[in-house]
């Protein structure tokens, strides 16, 4: 949409494209009844076609200088922003935008309908706050019990191995509502006894998960996380020495009802890095 973040994006994906020997393809939609790339003065006759150009070489230039023989097509049309990129999506491997400027450019307002509207994964780009140099900055995935996160988790292996980064795997849940708390005010009786059941059945569960990626990664430097705190807070807190979170788009823990799609929506808007939602 030509926006800072937009361009951002189009980088993090032209780096992903290349390591992969993926072709990169540019989208900009054009709403019809919608001015978000003109100015609040702008002439009822302006021509938009001209604007999709402009927008279009600004992301192909901030691109094709770094990776000169990446395969890249642009394409503009016509259509409301989510719709447009949900139809793209359908012969994508990836989708990823850029969470929009200040000024609400097109993408950042979409980002979270396009995660759950997408036929592929989605990342949602925004310039990492961590600003260690060095060795890689960690890829971290949030995982449940779900199909979606274990999907996840498996798509973490891969991109870490990609980037070269080390992996951190997160199982997050709050203790407390699961074991006798309850709505107490902190006056309930706490099961300890349920609190240490649950808890080495959940790491057995993580390291079921862990293991046969492992394996499969030989290379991948792993660490594993189980922290008695809300799944949202914590991956952010990880986001800001992270360079990417990785999370499924709806799973469900069966210990405390959490709704991972909630922790997703939460990281769009408030991660500290790039979040890539797997469906």
């Amino acid at each position: 949409d030509g926006s800072d973040t937009a361009r951002g994006a189009a980088r993090w994906a032209a780096e992903f494209a290349a390591k992969r020997t993926l072709p990169l393809t540019l989208v900009h939609a054009i709403p019809r009844l919608d001015w978000h790339f003109a100015g609040a003065d702008a002439p009822a006759g302006l021509d938009r076609s001209s604007d999709s150009d402009t927008v279009l070489a600004g992301a192909r230039d901030a691109v094709q200088s770094t990776y000169p023989d990446l395969a890249i097509s642009t394409t503009a049309v016509k259509g409301p922003v989510a719709t447009v990129l949900a139809d793209a999506s359908v012969s994508a491997k990836l989708l990823v935008v850029g969470t929009g400027a200040a000024d609400h450019r097109a993408l950042g307002g979409h980002a979270v309908k396009l995660a759950y509207r997408s036929d592929c994964p989605v990342v949602v780009w925004r310039q990492s706050a961590a600003k260690r140099t060095g060795k890689p900055l960690p890829v971290v995935v949030g995982i449940d019990e779900s199909d979606e996160s274990t999907r996840a988790l498996s798509e973490a292996f891969d991109i870490a191995a990609m980037l070269g980064a080390p992996l951190t795997v997160v199982h997050m849940w709050e203790i407390g509502a699961a074991v006798g708390m309850g709505d107490l005010g902190g006056q309930g009786m706490m099961d300890w006894q349920l609190l240490d059941l649950l808890q080495s059945r959940q790491r057995h569960r993580m390291d079921e998960l862990v293991e046969p990626l492992a394996r499969k990664y030989r290379n991948a430097h792993v660490t594993k996380l189980f922290q008695d705190i809300s799944p949202a807070k914590g991956l952010t807190d990880l986001s800001r020495e992270a360079q990417l979170v990785v999370v499924g788009s709806h799973g469900r823990d069966r210990l405390v009802d959490s709704i991972l799609g909630s922790v997703s929506q939460n990281l769009i808007h408030h991660a500290e890095c790039p979040v890539l939602v797997v469906r």
